[in-house]
């Protein structure tokens, strides 16, 4: 009996020997650059224990000193490394076969290997958006993703961005992707490429079912770049000027003059003949006998343009250096495009960024500045962007983090692209081909004696039988339109919206195995518009005429006005996701399980004078003549959510992936307010069994 119990005494303190010896071992995997190697694997060479760094290539493993670890990455040369303590930082040497894109983020900010997924996804990394710097980030996806669809804004739409279409038109209305950026849903208005480090594009149904119906257009995932384990401190600084031209015009006919093959009697599309007479201003005597074409026509097919000697609109205006004065008609072929690139516009985007990294830390800042000149005169655009992410290592189990992007854009100007707008919108159906820009810019500071606008479209006030009238006032009104310059010289529109998006987070990394994560995430923005149109515009607008275009264009008759709008939205998720992951043999699986409460507010107010001013240019919503128009909306959202998805993977060979996704919705009835979105993939690679044989073949899958 005693020698029982020495020997369970024995085998007791052995065991706790052995227990006493193993020690929590933890490292990172980087590559010769000091770059993280992601998911490697690290297993004892003589047992069957093993673990699999995660994305940053970090790990924790228990084992005993003295014991020998084998780690592998695809691409990489192994190695065997010996535990001496209980940190170990590993680097592994890259080989001639290695993949230049080992690992891709997948929804819900889940980085896995790009080689064995189940579902169709597709990325660019960061740099390759900015070989030529484009501040909206859709833009710079054209060309760069096979079946990505980007239907582009006109560059002369200040603040505007391009809109992304991947699945195809599936609906009667447009479905637009959700844009991620480290795991918080933003506007693509909003996204820095400066900042990107990968985007990843997620097409099919299997590859966003895990954020549910908001996905149904598709996901596009963006990866900040973060700070790099480096010597020093990293600082980047980038400047750069654009030229902005205009591109493709439509083909103008160049024959025919502004005015009306109707003309006056029997006239037809001939010149009319201008008879002075007692009853009108003696300066115009100088242009007794000569000839013009209809002004108040603002269509082009008066006389056809030879060269011949005629009365043009700017000869009526006094004191200028064209006063009474004729000139010869001859047709402006690049009147249209001397308007869009006489403007000078253009714009700077610089970039500076300072980022750091170590082993158990990470930091970057990054600061743009873009400011534009736009294509229409007098628009303008100034944005800054402010962009913080950091990671810090509290202890072997706990990491925080933080993301942090500030948006402030102000852009100056009237952008209407609408039937009858005082640009695009005449110049390929109301507009005169012998208009010339360069005159129309000299008189754009110009007002008549009444203080009137100029306008080539002069009101000769008698419709197509239209002759000069001897009340100078009225004729030298504008009939449709304004001086194009002069017009949008006036019109003040300011529209400010500022936007917060980012995360703080805390990871608890239990065990090598398993870990859990807590976000709190807020993207929230507000607007700030005011616009402004001056007495000026009022009083040179002609009523009679204008009138009878209300129907078809609200601007007309024009009004003095003051508006303000002010909207704020706000999307906050409150977010936690549990990751686990084991090798076991030949088989690795993963495994994650999440929950989300997702609040969404939206908030706005709408007023606007009506009537016009009751004091000119006094732009006050208490100085409107008539009851203000207004409009004033709240709304209130939630959505909480359950999902889980898991990967069964056999040797890197054969990969099954499975997800489900609750959703259960403030905005449904009680009774019925969830619903589901399940999903499975499988995926075979089979270039182990195929190129052996075909070796001209890299890569089947």
């Amino acid at each position: 009996m005693r020698k029982l119990a020495l020997l369970c005494t024995a085998f007791i303190l052995c065991a706790l020997l052995a227990v006493a010896q193993q020690k929590l071992v933890t490292g990172r995997v980087v590559d010769e650059k000091g770059e993280p190697v992601p998911f490697a694997s690290i297993k004892e060479k003589t047992g069957r224990r093993g673990t699999t760094a995660d994305e940053n290539g970090k790990f924790s493993f228990k084992a005993n000193t003295g014991d020998v670890l084998t780690i592998n990455s695809v691409g990489y040369s192994g190695q065997d490394v010996t535990v001496t303590g209980g940190i170990m930082n590993l680097t592994l040497t890259k080989t001639s076969e290695a993949l230049t894109e080992v690992t891709i983020t997948t929804a819900l900010n889940i980085k896995r290997k790009a080689d064995n997924l189940s579902y169709a996804i597709q990325g660019i990394k960061g740099d390759k958006l900015t070989t030529t710097r484009l501040t909206d980030v859709n833009t710079a996806l054209a060309g760069k993703i096979a079946g990505v669809q980007v239907r582009s804004q006109s560059g002369a739409k200040l603040g505007s961005a391009s809109s992304v279409r991947l699945r195809g038109a599936t609906t009667l209305s447009d479905l637009n992707p959700l844009y991620v950026l480290d795991g918080t849903p933003i506007n693509p208005v909003d996204v820095n490429p400066d900042d990107i480090e990968d985007l990843q594009v997620l097409k099919g149904p299997a590859a966003t079912a895990l954020y549910g119906q908001r996905a149904e257009g598709g996901v596009i995932m963006i990866t900040s770049k973060k700070g790099k384990n480096r010597p020093g401190i990293g600082v980047d600084i980038t400047s750069t000027y654009e030229v902005d031209k205009v591109g493709l015009l439509p083909r103008y006919q160049n024959d025919y003059s502004g005015g009306s093959w109707l003309g006056a009697n029997t006239a037809g599309s001939e010149f009319q003949k201008y008879t002075w007479d007692a009853s009108m201003p003696a300066e115009w005597k100088a242009l007794d006998g000569k000839y013009y074409h209809l002004y108040n026509d603002d269509a082009s097919w008066g006389p056809r343009m030879t060269g011949q000697e005629y009365i043009p609109w700017y000869a009526w205006y006094p004191n200028t250096k064209y006063s009474y004065k004729t000139a010869k008609l001859t047709p402006q072929p690049n009147n249209i495009r001397d308007f869009w690139n006489g403007n000078g516009a253009g714009q700077f985007i610089n970039n500076a960024a300072i980022s750091k990294g170590g082993d158990n830390y990470s930091f970057r800042m990054s600061y743009t500045n873009i400011n534009q000149k736009g294509l229409l005169p007098s628009t303008s655009r100034q944005k800054n962007y402010v962009s913080t992410n950091a990671s810090y290592d509290l202890n072997s189990h706990f990491t925080a983090g933080i993301n942090f992007n500030y948006t402030n854009e102000v852009i100056n100007g009237e952008f209407d692209d609408t039937y009858g707008n005082n640009s695009s919108g005449g110049f390929s159906q109301w507009f005169h081909r012998d208009l010339d820009m360069s005159i129309l810019k000299e008189f754009r500071g110009y007002r008549t004696p009444d203080g009137v606008l100029p306008s080539w479209n002069l009101n000769d006030g008698n419709g197509i039988n239209g002759l000069p009238s001897a009340n100078a006032s009225s004729f030298l009104r504008p009939n449709y339109w304004f001086d194009h310059y002069a017009y949008f010289d006036n019109i003040h529109n300011t529209n400010n919206r500022n936007r917060i998006a980012g995360d703080v987070n805390l990871t608890y990394k239990i065990n090598s195995h398993f870990k859990i994560a807590g976000y709190l995430r807020r993207n929230s923005i507000t607007t700030d518009n005011e616009g402004r149109v001056p007495f000026v515009l009022e009083q040179s607008n002609d009523g009679s005429s204008a009138e009878s275009l209300s129907a078809t264009n609200a601007t007309r008759p024009i009004k003095s006005t003051y508006q303000t709008t002010y909207t704020f939205a706000s999307e906050q998720n409150y977010e936690i996701l549990g990751t686990y992951n084991q090798r076991f043999g030949n088989f690795n699986v993963d495994f994650n399980l999440g929950a989300n409460d997702l609040q969404v507010v939206n908030k706005g107010i709408y007023n606007s004078t009506r009537g016009g001013l009751t004091i000119p240019n006094l732009f006050a919503l208490s100085n409107s003549v008539s009851t203000l128009a207004y409009s004033n909306n709240r709304f209130y959202n939630e959505r909480r959510s359950f999902y889980g998805r898991g990967t069964i993977n056999y040797a890197d060979i054969a990969v099954v992936d499975f997800s489900l996704r609750n959703d259960i919705s403030s905005t449904l009835p009680q009774a019925n307010n969830s619903y589901y979105y399940p999903s499975v993939g499988l995926s075979l690679v089979l270039s182990k069994f195929v190129t052996p044989a075909l070796p001209f073949v890299s890569f089947a899958k």
